[in-house]
């Protein structure tokens, strides 16, 4: 299960950019591509995981889902979920991911506080 290994990453990222207002991080937002092979209902387990185990109960972890846009050679751009299906204009098989394959920590919310 890579998602665990993914979360702890996500978390430790999340907590660098706080610095020392990690314990007032309120919510990660992460963007899952349709092509990362990530697991939502995993992902979510785990990074439901991995903040509790690092005090971070209150931290609230927003996953969405994002679909892959790909460009075949034939010039035609579409939204795919499956890299192995052909291109629905020409049947090729050779095309670029435009965007849909990466796991992406969109914002981090932290509590306002007196520093």
């Amino acid at each position: 299960m890579h998602e665990l290994a993914l979360s702890e990453q996500i978390v430790q990222t999340a907590l660098g950019a706080c610095g020392h207002r990690g314990d007032r991080m309120t919510a990660v937002a992460v963007q899952v591509g349709a092509l990362s092979s990530v697991s939502l209902s995993a992902l979510e387990f785990c990074l439901r995981t991995v903040l509790d185990s690092h005090g971070l109960q209150h931290t609230e972890a927003q996953i969405s889902w994002v679909p892959a846009r790909v460009h075949c050679t034939c010039g035609h751009e579409y939204e795919t979920e499956d890299m192995f299906a052909p291109c629905p204009r020409c049947g090729a098989y050779t095309r670029e991911i435009i965007e849909g394959s990466d796991v992406i920590i969109q914002h981090i919310e932290v509590e306002d506080g007196e520093d």
